[in-house]
């Protein structure tokens, strides 16, 4: 995973069966692995050829610590998106799931932070 995430390998590629990296770890239960793929930067929303996300697979096998990576991830993004303002970045900047706009997505986060946030709600 380190190497994968190092050398950003295409980490939302589809393999020939049509699964990302990060549905396939939840999938056999490496919540660790989901946990720092999601952390990379990992799109959550994307889907497998069978049309489920991550989360969904990890549900539909049973992978608690799966679960519960991905909401512990999405809580951590929902945190960044209620926190003040950092030094230098815009005062004016709200956030997304607020439905007022301006917000920016976070770095190597694909524009896939604020969609996240708004399936948080789902957990």
């Amino acid at each position: 995973v380190e190497l994968l995430v190092r050398h950003w390998a295409g980490i939302n590629m589809l393999n020939r069966q049509g699964v990302t990296a990060l549905v396939h770890a939840a999938a056999n239960n490496h919540p660790a692995v989901v946990l720092r793929m999601l952390r990379a930067g990992a799109d959550a929303v994307l889907c497998s050829a069978s049309g489920r996300t991550a989360l969904q697979m990890a549900k539909a096998n049973g992978h608690a610590k799966c679960v519960e990576a991905v909401r512990t991830y999405l809580g951590e993004v929902a945190g960044r998106s209620k926190a003040p303002p950092a030094v230098g970045e815009r005062a004016d900047a709200t956030s997304a799931s607020s439905g007022e706009g301006g917000a920016e997505a976070e770095p190597n986060s694909g524009g896939a932070v604020p969609e996240e946030a708004r399936h948080a709600e789902e957990l």
